[in-house]
């Protein structure tokens, strides 16, 4: 009886395992690619500011890849 249980288990497990494998994939290939990508826009934008301190349009740019950056990060832990 417990020959089944446990092979029943391991099937369930054999099927999880494929299951996020996938969803590894899909999640977080190309993340080293996203986050340096992001670094680059926060850098551009911060040297913009240097040079022009009071654009609130700039301050907006660089509030929104910083969050951007910031969910690409948390998704990853």
């Amino acid at each position: 009886v417990s020959g089944c249980l446990t092979s029943h288990l391991l099937q369930k497990l054999k099927l999880l395992k494929a299951s996020l494998r996938t969803w590894n994939w899909e999640a977080f290939r190309n993340f080293s690619t996203r986050v340096t990508m992001a670094m680059d826009r926060v850098t551009k934008i911060q040297n913009r500011l240097h040079v022009d301190s009071f654009s609130e349009q700039i301050f907006q740019e660089e509030a929104d890849d910083l969050t951007a950056l910031g969910n690409d990060f948390f998704l990853a832990v």
